[in-house]
């Protein structure tokens, strides 16, 4: 026997073709009419959701509002909230989800009718646009953001994106780097304009951000003090970006190293490049002493690799070198995650995974041959 509705939540019905409806009376419109609304769909959980959603936006007076919202009306409402408590680069990459990949597909829908069907077709559109499938998922995190903050501000009762999975994003392993390769690496700057630069990122696993945003007061003592960072902001004219130096995002990037000597030795070179040519706070400088724009960094690093008859890498991937070299040379993974900046070991065990084993295999080669020995 069927469950017995509360009285003013409206009918629930399956058909025969297995289509579930659901359907409420929201009283007498002005003309005399009766207002009755319904809506189907073939998940039972979906039609239950827009009855409760419907019912209850009635019963809080601002029913008319709630069935005309749609979800690019309520996206527009949740970018102006979000955009003041969020990085000016966050606010950019949520409005361009929105208008480029969201709006478009859903955005005519209505909030309160918006399924998890509908939502499925987002990532989907944009994988079918050619977009990888982390692009995927970071739109399907913004949709779940708002749709979540709609929770919060009581227009829905529960997420319908949560339930969605986004397109599987294919592993990509870090390439380790070799003591050779980093050697003909350092080589091929040696006397370079960038040289200190790349030791430095080699040498410490820095970000390019990082790097840039460093200045001397920072370096005292044979360590490296790591206070902020250097980032591309858009303009608020939306033409371009600006160069802005930032806090870090995480207490966890705030950190001090200890480097070895070729660092310092390297530290001290661009000292001494400095004391001739510009006077400026910042450790790596363009030659007027300004910040260095980082896309212009990867661009004049890219082009000596190829000089040198190198294979090509991002300047990131110095970051992976400095991580890849430690770990084979035994250096702690705890120490190695404190000098990368990582939230937690967990995340630097995972990125580094393929280097473990050989270290596993070493640890128990030594402890057997010291086991042996007694």
């Amino acid at each position: 026997m069927a469950r017995r509705r509360k009285r003013g939540s409206g009918s629930f019905t399956r058909r025969a073709d297995g289509l579930y409806v659901g359907q409420v009376s929201l009283g007498v419109r002005a003309d005399g009419s009766r207002d009755r609304r319904s809506f189907s769909s073939k998940v039972r959980g979906d039609v239950e959701f827009w009855l409760r959603e419907t019912t209850r936006a009635h019963d809080r007076g601002d029913e008319a509002r709630a069935a005309r919202l749609t979800v690019g009306a309520w996206l527009d409402d949740w970018l102006a909230m979000v955009g003041p408590t969020v990085r000016p680069t966050t606010a950019r990459n949520y409005r361009i989800h929105v208008e480029k990949w969201i709006a478009p597909v859903i955005g005519s829908e209505h909030l309160l009718r918006l399924t998890a069907a509908d939502v499925r077709r987002v990532p989907a559109a944009v994988v079918a646009a050619g977009k990888a499938p982390r692009t995927a998922q970071s739109v399907l995190v913004t949709l779940r953001m708002a749709l979540a903050a709609g929770v919060r501000d009581g227009r829905l009762e529960r997420n319908v994106a949560d339930g969605v999975k986004a397109p599987r994003v294919p592993y990509r392993s870090v390439t380790p780097t070799t003591i050779e390769q980093a050697q003909a690496i350092l080589a091929a700057f040696d006397e370079q304009r960038l040289g200190p630069l790349v030791t430095v990122a080699m040498g410490t696993g820095l970000r390019l951000g990082e790097l840039l945003a460093l200045r001397w007061a920072d370096v005292t003592g044979g360590r490296i003090r790591v206070v902020g960072a250097l980032r591309p902001m858009p303009r608020r004219d939306g033409a371009g970006y600006r160069l802005e130096w930032t806090e870090p995002k995480t207490a966890r990037s705030i950190r001090t190293l200890e480097p070895g000597r070729f660092v310092l030795d390297a530290l001290e070179a661009q000292r001494r490049w400095q004391a001739q040519h510009v006077v400026s706070e910042y450790v790596f400088t363009t030659k007027a002493g300004g910040w260095q724009d980082p896309r212009n960094v990867t661009k004049a690093f890219q082009a000596r690799l190829r000089a040198a008859g190198l294979p090509v890498m991002r300047f990131h991937d110095l970051r992976h070198a400095y991580a890849t070299l430690s770990l084979a040379s035994g250096v702690p993974l705890r120490v190695v995650q404190e000098a990368l900046g990582h939230t937690s070991i967990a995340l630097t065990a995972a990125v580094y995974a393929h280097v473990l084993p050989q270290l596993q295999r070493e640890a128990g080669e030594r402890l057997d041959a010291a086991l042996r020995a007694r």
